[in-house]
This record gives C-alpha cells, structure tokens and sequence, in this order.
C-alpha cells in the first residue's frame, strides 16, 4: 500500500462555522404516509367548512377567522403547539395541509371564497419553538427559510376555489431538531411573498379539540412570527415527522487531545459507531443499522490541502451475513507517524450514499505524536543590524524533550543555505561584511538519541546603511550608495531656491504635487532613521511627509502631522494594525526646520526638531515586505491631503542613528554651536535664561535664594 494513501483530508468546512439553515419544500396531493408513522405526532382531522376552522365562528364563511388561518405577508404566522412521547426524537420536518373543504358556502358565501397564490421566489419561514419560553428571547429553538421555485411537483401555484386545493406542504428541516422527552414544542410557518391558509379545526366543532396534547397559535405580524404566542381554540392540521435520534461516533482512541502517542509502532484508530434509541428498549441505545460505512479523515500536517484525496471507506459491519453494524470500528494505519506532530482526524456515518442528507458529520479529534525533535523558541536566532566591521550574533536555545534540557544535543549553522563548516554551537557570530547585507542564518539541532532534526527560524542580518537620500537639487533622483530610489515626479513639481541644503528645494502645492518612489523600502527589521528639511505652508489633514506601504492601510510605514494639528506623527502598521508615537507642537508653518525619527531594533522610537529629541515612544517592528506605493508628499489613504510646502535633504537609513548623529547632521547644516539636551539644573545664563550648562549663573543664582532665606530646610 502506498504511504500517500494513508493520509486523508480534514474538512475543515464543519468546524465551528454558523450556518444559515434552508428548510427543503415539497407537496403532495394525497395524506402522507408520515401520518402512519409509529413516531410521528399528528392530527388530520380537519373542518369541513371555512367556518368550522381555527377562529371561526361556526356560523360564517368568509374572511372572518383569515387572521388564524392564512399563511401571508400581512398576517401572522401560524402555528400548533404539541407534546413529544417517553423518549428523545428528532424532529426532521412538519406537514401541513391548505383547506380542502366540502361545501364550504351554505350560507350565501361568494362563490369560490378560499385563495391560495404561491411563485417562483416567494419565501416561506419555519420556526420550533418553545411554548413555556413565551414572550422571551428563548422562544425561538431553531429557523429555517425557503425559496419557492415553481418547479416542486404538485405545486399548487396561484387560484381560487370553494374548497381550497387540498394539497399538503411538507417542510423538511436542513438541521433535524433533538426534542426531549416529555415536552411541548410548537412550529410556525410565516410568508415572505405569496400566501395560502391553512386547515385546522376549531374546537367547539363537531370532533373539535381532535389533538389534546397541544393547540393552534398565532405570532408576530407580516408574515413574520416575534417571541408572543396568540392562543387560538382549536388544532391545525399537521403531522411532526420524528425520527430515531440519531448520534455520531464517540469514544475515540486515541483520546481527544491525548498527547505523546508512539511513532515507532502503526497507530491503529478505533471509535464507537453513531447510535439510535433501541425501539425495543426505549431510553437505550444500539448502533444505527441505517449506517453502510464510516468515513474516516486524517490530516497530513505537512501538507493539509490534498482536496483530491479520498476519505478512507471502512465497512460498518464486518460480518454481513450476521445483519447487525458492529458497536465499534476501527483502522489500523499502514505507515508510521511522523513525531513532534498534531494531526486531526474525523470519522462521518455514511447512511445511503455520500449525498444522503442523513449522514452524520462527526466531531473533529486531535492528537499529539511523541516529542523527539528538540523544542526551539521560534522568535530565535533574532534578525541582527550591525554595521561593517561590527560583530552579528545568532543564538538557539532548544530543550531536549527527553532529558528537560539543552544537553544531549548537536548543532549545525547554515548561511544562506550553505553549511559553515565549524560553527557547530549554541551560538554563531560573524565580523560584517559589507556584501553580508540581508544574508541568512539558521541552525539545524539534532537530538543525537533520536537522531531527529529540527531547522530554527532564518535571521537576517542588514548591513546598517543609508537606504535612500534625496537631494532634491533640481531632479529627484536618490543619491545614497546604492542608489535604487530614483524617483518620479508626480503632478506639478517646481525645484525653488528657497532652499535648507544644495541649490534647491522641492515646492509641493498640496493639490498634486508629489514623488513616486520604486518598489521596495522592504527591510526595517534593524530599525530605521528618517530625516528631513521641511518647510510647511498650510496645514493639511494627515499630509504626509513620507508614506511608504502596498495600499490603506496595508503595512504601511509613514511620517505625517496628525489630522491638521501641529503634531508630528509616526504610524508603523504590521498588515492592517497600527502602532504610533506623536510630538505635538512639533511642526511650525513658514519656516525651515530639520525634523527627524528614529526606531531602534526593539521598536523604540525617538523623534526629533532641529537636532534635539523632542519625544520617545514605542511600535511594533514593520514587517519585512516589499512595499510597492512609496510616496514623497503623498498618502496611501484618498483622503488624506497632500503636502504642501518645501521638503529638501530627506535620508532613509534601516537602523537608529544615535542622538549624537542626529545633532550633526543638523549642525553640518546650521553651524555652530546648539543645546542638544539642557542637563539638570541648567536654570540660567547669561542672558538670564537656560543655556545648556551649569556654571557660575547657576551657582549665583542658588547662593542668592540661600541668602535670602532664613527657614530650614527649605532655602538649602
């Protein structure tokens, strides 16, 4: 036997979905054989006329009790309470029958008084309800809908008659109902398009009150039944179609959930066969001899779609000639399990065929094979971001399963897929290259007991470099070393004069005006830096300085005012979730002024004005993918505007420059001399201000305080 066929689908489609039952219609124009049925709960014994129905009067014909009767879209829905036997059934449908009466105009009556007009499309609803939970959200058990679509046979269509058709609707629940033992239920049937009324009789009429073990009910309106029940005197006509309960398989083995099952051995899969209440026995069980096989899938955790795999087909019985489906089954595989695995399996009660609707779908199980693969921490060895000539380290830290630690173990490194001879620890570490940028490193541990292998996750190390730098002197070409951002103006773009570096800066009108950059802008996993000149002239909602992503919002990395406040605002999303930091106050119109962002490797986020740290924050580290709709000026999102005013010099680097490179880059600019971080007790100056040290002013000013106070502690 091949080993491929040992494997089977799991069909995910019956785990833990809702659905939205559609109820299955068809007529009939004679009684239905159900009303004979040794389970089913039924009244068939109609009025003769209009006037003996459910609310009529007994004396008058006519439209009188309609309001009881008819099935429409501007009445209530109709319905008949009734009482189950000694033992649990299933509810698999209810019939009802439209009039079909003899005579029905002694009393001078229009002629051909009784209407029915049901179309293709029309809807019908079927409730089961729960009479004690009358008035409360409990009423409501289970519904179901249904399209009429012309084509059922006998359909009795639309006319009109003295008698009404006669015909029997029978509405055939999508999801049988378990109905306990000993207890009153009700069903009710409403419209949505087309009408039609229904037989019953009241209860003051000859053979009235045929059914004691319930009564006729009204609910709702226009069609459509609500949580209040209207208790009408008298029965419907209609026949509870029960079958046997039904269950599915149970008891499996292994047990749900049970982990540790040996691999070294074939696995053999048993369970008990679904059951029916014994009709000889009521309240036991015996397996349903309506099941002709089992169906049993198995999930292949390494490859989980094999759609075209066919379930195992397991006989239900492995002596036919004895006629009884056997109380268990089983399967014992023809291949080994692979270890360090869940797999899911799933055992159907096939009746008929594999369309029969009453197959049983059963419960999705799952088990745990033994662990003989070491246990890594799946977030190591982590991406690295040094510079060139820096040290990287990638470290593993497996569990062996079968000693609780790290001993008993080998280790093998790999760089881009290739072994590097000799690195045979825990831990690998490499002097950076500059052609190291975004080469990969994993760890292949072997449990030497077992010999079974498990690859760790692959790092990354990024070669910590500027990524892009725009000029923006007359064109906007990228200008870093590798140069792979040239970008495209888009809509009017004017290079002015008015410029913070270079010969010129770039105009953005707010309207248009912005720069396409290529695919890309993929690796952030170091961290990044951006740094920008700008010069705003209006305050756009969410303008934009940069906006790199694939979409709104889709893994988006952008730096932008927040709505049209003066804030500064960095939005880091990982897929559709976003993180952010602001620095309000941080963007001042008209006038030139360095702004700048950092984000280290941990998602700590510095922002900065004029080369001073103005606010610290934390996101989430950006996923590594290529972003493809990468802006200048521009948002991802229709909405937001554009930028206008001056941008120049703008950098993108893929790590966090430090504070200090910050402060240079600003005063490779500015010139001179500026107060990076104003240190404690930096309290005056010369000009009798804080001037970025603690000198003799300081030193002035607490002596004069400390002289001019006579209490202590306090002037000290």
């Amino acid at each position: 036997m091949r080993k491929d066929r040992l494997w089977f689908i799991l069909m995910i489609l019956s785990l833990g979905t809702s659905a939205a039952w559609s109820a299955t219609v068809s007529f009939s124009v004679g009684t239905p054989s159900d009303v004979n049925d040794f389970d089913s709960i039924a009244n068939v014994l109609g009025a003769a006329q209009d006037r003996d129905n459910v609310a009529g009067d007994g004396t008058t014909d006519g439209p009188g009790n309609d309001g009881a009767t008819y099935v429409a879209p501007d009445r209530s829905a109709q319905g008949q309470t009734f009482v189950t036997g000694s033992v649990p059934k299933m509810l698999a449908g209810v019939w009802v029958r439209l009039p079909g009466y003899f005579g029905s105009n002694p009393g001078g009556e229009a002629v051909n008084n009784t209407y029915w007009g049901i179309a293709a499309g029309n809807q019908l609803m079927i409730r089961i309800t729960n009479p004690v939970a009358a008035g409360t959200a409990g009423f409501v058990l289970h519904n179901e809908t249904y399209a009429f679509t012309g084509l059922e046979p006998d359909f009795p269509a639309s006319g009109n008659s003295a008698d009404g058709p006669g015909t029997w609707l029978y509405i055939q629940l999508d999801n049988p109902r378990v109905l306990a033992p000993n207890t009153a239920y009700g069903f009710d049937v409403g419209a949505a398009g087309g009408f039609f009324e229904l037989l019953g009789i009241r209860d003051a009429a000859a053979g009235g009150n045929p059914y004691s073990g319930g009564a006729a009910y009204s609910s709702g309106a226009n069609g459509i039944g609500n949580n209040a029940m209207t208790a009408q005197a008298g029965d419907r006509v209609f026949v509870i179609k029960i079958d046997p309960l039904r269950s599915g398989v149970s008891n499996p083995d292994p047990a749900d959930g049970a982990a540790g099952i040996d691999t070294d051995a074939a696995v053999t899969l048993s369970w008990d066969a679904g059951g029916i209440n014994d009709p000889l026995n009521p309240g036991s069980t015996i397996p349903n001899p309506d099941i002709t096989y089992h169906y049993l899938y198995l999930s292949r955790p390494s490859d989980p779609n094999l759609l075209d795999i066919a379930p195992a087909l397991i006989a239900s019985d492995i002596d036919p000639a004895d006629g009884n489906v056997d109380p268990s089954a089983s399967l014992t595989l023809g291949a080994l399990l692979e270890s360090d695995a869940v797999y899911y399996w799933r055992v159907d009660e096939i009746m008929a065929n594999p369309a029969d609707p009453n197959n049983i779908t059963g419960t999705v199980w799952s088990f745990a094979t033994e662990l003989k693969r070491a246990q890594l921490d799946p977030t190591y060895p982590r991406d690295a971001s040094v510079a060139v000539g820096e040290q990287a380290a990638f470290t593993v830290a497996p569990i062996n399963p079968l000693t609780g630690d790290s001993t008993g173990m080998t280790y093998q490194w790999y760089r881009n897929g290739s072994v590097l001879a000799g690195q045979t620890s825990a831990q690998y570490a490499r002097t950076a290259l500059a052609d190291d940028d975004r080469s990969t490193y994993y760890c292949v541990v072997t449990v030497t007991a077992t010999a079974k292998t498990i690859q760790s996750r692959s790092a990354t190390l990024f070669i910590e470099k500027q990524i892009a730098y725009w000029t923006l002197d007359g064109n906007v070409n990228d200008s870093s070393p590798d140069a792979l951002y040239n970008g495209t103006a888009g809509g009017t773009a004017v290079f002015d004069t008015d410029r913070k570096v270079g010969t010129d800066a770039l105009l953005f009108n707010g309207t248009d005006t912005y720069v396409d950059l290529p695919d890309g802008m993929d690796s952030f996993g170091g961290g990044l830096t951006f740094t920008l000149w700008a010069k705003p002239t209006a305050a756009g909602s969410w303008a934009r300085f940069l906006d790199f992503g694939n979409g709104a919002p889709d893994d988006n990395i952008y730096l932008s005012r927040a709505g049209t406040a003066d804030t500064l605002h960095l939005s880091v999303y990982s897929g559709t979730v976003a993180s952010s930091v602001d620095a309000v106050n941080a963007v001042t119109s008209g006038e030139w002024q360095m702004l700048s962002v950092t984000m280290d490797r941990e998602g700590d986020v510095v922002m900065y004005k004029n080369g001073a740290a103005i606010q610290t924050g934390t996101v989430t580290l950006p996923n590594t993918v290529v972003r493809t709709l990468n802006y200048i000026g521009r948002s991802n999102w229709t909405a937001d505007a554009y930028y206008q005013g001056l941008m120049d010099d703008i950098q993108v680097y893929n790590y966090a420059l430090t504070a200090d490179e910050i402060a240079q880059k600003y005063t490779l600019v500015t010139g001179g001399v500026f107060c990076q971080e104003s240190p404690a007790y930096d309290l005056t100056g010369p000009a009798g201000t804080p001037d970025c040290r603690v000198d003799i002013y300081e030193l002035s000013g607490m002596a004069a305080d400390w002289l001019g106070c006579g209490i202590y502690p306090d002037c000290l």
